[in-house]
């Protein structure tokens, strides 16, 4: 099957990834160690806004946390992984697998 949304669009899906959840973390990490500085004006805008989307995503986690059997601390701990896992995704998004459960589509093998 062909992917449904233009190229476009995955390089704007892969940005938002970025932005929403990989960088919060590092961000707010970078920022408590001193690592990134500037005009205390821009540094509160970059706390303020990395704070927020932080809190959504811990507040996601506790909202979908009745959907899971086995919520321990790595399910807890999950927002520390978001930047690990959005690289793979973009990889993923940029060159899709052409298997399905490890053999060709079926279309693909008959013709």
């Amino acid at each position: 099957m062909r992917e449904p949304s233009s190229s476009h669009w995955r390089y704007v899906d892969a940005l938002v990834l970025l932005l929403a959840q990989a960088l919060p973390i590092s961000v707010l990490l970078g920022l408590g160690l001193g690592v990134l500085h500037g005009r205390r004006g821009s540094v509160l805008a970059l706390v303020g806004v990395n704070a927020a989307l932080l809190t959504v995503r811990i507040l996601l986690a506790a909202a979908t946390a009745h959907s899971f059997a086995r919520r321990g601390l790595a399910y807890w701990l999950s927002p520390l992984a978001d930047a690990a896992a959005v690289p793979r995704v973009v990889e993923t998004m940029a060159r899709p697998s052409r298997e399905w459960r490890g053999e060709p589509p079926p279309l693909a093998a008959a013709s």
